[in-house]
């Protein structure tokens, strides 16, 4: 859409009418759904394209079309991601990764590996949540961390299916053991060195006291989703939250020294450092700015993304690079700090917020 037809839409101040909604909940409704992440690529341009066939063809009928396409388009996903395809080795998605997985991931680097041993030796209880089901997560954390990935963490939870390991009850969501990557029995209490499947945040939360010998243990989550990572841990379990966003590195990143202290706390990387290839990919001018826009009268306009990192996320790098790099007790700014309302953004804010 031209910036007119985006006025001429949504207002001089570009605002959705689900606006204040989503940001309240961000999740999927029965009017809207959330694409974020890079599993979700192809169903932009898909539902995209779709849209476009159908209001050019389907004459007076575009609503009950609209309708029966979105379906059509979600059975698709569920289809494509199925947790079974991996081991079938069917679909679009999984042969590619198993066939060839270094051209879609990168191994850790030692830094990485060194940051994550530091951690357990200091006392920290580290674990892995993901949403990705036991095979699959497997196969990822061999290829990038080694065959030793487990050794790294006091459990591993999969198919975790966020958001609602943290929105939804205990009663609703309960733990499994997990043999030879099959899900088996219920599991009521957590135990270190062993891996589960689905359960909550609360159970885990039992598990975290035992093995940090704390009644209230901080916990810090870690991910790269806005939806699954951020907003849920922060709003229903008031976890402290990191979010990647390689976007930064990107765009590009101009550093406010303040903010970090002297040079021996700060990340030992170039923030104004980007890879040129992946800039082509992250950042684009087809679509419109990631955390701010400015309205017609040129005041700025705080997106839905914007709105939900700032309000959910502590603090936000581009890659755990940057949290490797620094010491265990390296003190933060964060989303919080009264010195800025973006002085969570570590090593140093986008471009695009210097404007």
């Amino acid at each position: 859409m031209t910036e007119e037809e985006i006025v001429a839409t949504y207002g001089e101040e570009k605002q959705w009418k689900h606006f204040a909604e989503l940001k309240g909940k961000f999740e999927n409704s029965d009017k809207y759904h959330l694409y974020e992440n890079y599993f979700d690529m192809p169903g932009i341009v898909l539902c995209a394209r779709m849209v476009d066939n159908l209001e050019k063809n389907a004459g007076g009928k575009q609503k009950s079309k609209m309708c029966k396409m979105w379906r059509d388009a979600i059975d698709a996903f569920n289809n494509a991601y199925k947790p079974e395809a991996f081991a079938a080795h069917t679909g679009g998605y999984f042969p590619g990764v198993k066939d060839e997985p270094y051209l879609y991931m990168h191994k850790c680097s030692e830094d990485i590996r060194r940051w994550l041993k530091e951690l357990r030796a200091a006392g920290k209880a580290v674990f892995l949540a993901t949403s990705s089901c036991s095979d699959y997560c497997d196969h990822i954390a061999r290829k990038v961390l080694g065959d030793d990935w487990k050794d790294y963490f006091d459990v591993i939870v999969t198919n975790s299916k966020k958001p609602g390991f943290f929105s939804e009850p205990p009663n609703r969501r309960p733990f499994y053991s997990v043999v030879d990557f099959q899900e088996g029995t219920k599991v009521k209490e957590l135990e270190r060195g062993k891996g589960y499947a689905q359960g909550n945040w609360q159970t885990l939360m039992i598990l975290l006291r035992q093995l940090t010998n704390k009644e209230e243990p901080k916990v810090v989550y870690i991910g790269d989703s806005l939806r699954s990572d951020t907003f849920p841990p922060k709003k229903f379990a008031n976890w402290s939250t990191v979010l990647i966003c390689e976007e930064m590195e990107a765009e590009g990143m101009e550093e406010d020294r303040t903010q970090n202290g002297p040079a021996s706390k700060r990340a030992r990387h170039s923030e104004n450092d980007y890879d040129p290839a992946s800039r082509a990919i992250l950042v684009s001018d087809l679509w419109g700015p990631f955390l701010t826009d400015r309205s017609t009268s040129g005041s700025e306009v705080v997106t839905v993304c914007g709105h939900i990192l700032r309000s959910s996320a502590d603090i936000c790098v581009p890659h755990l690079e940057y949290l490797a790099a620094l010491p265990l007790d390296h003190k933060f700014t964060t989303f919080k700090d009264s010195s800025s309302e973006w002085a969570g953004f570590h090593p140093g804010k986008p471009r695009s917020l210097r404007k």
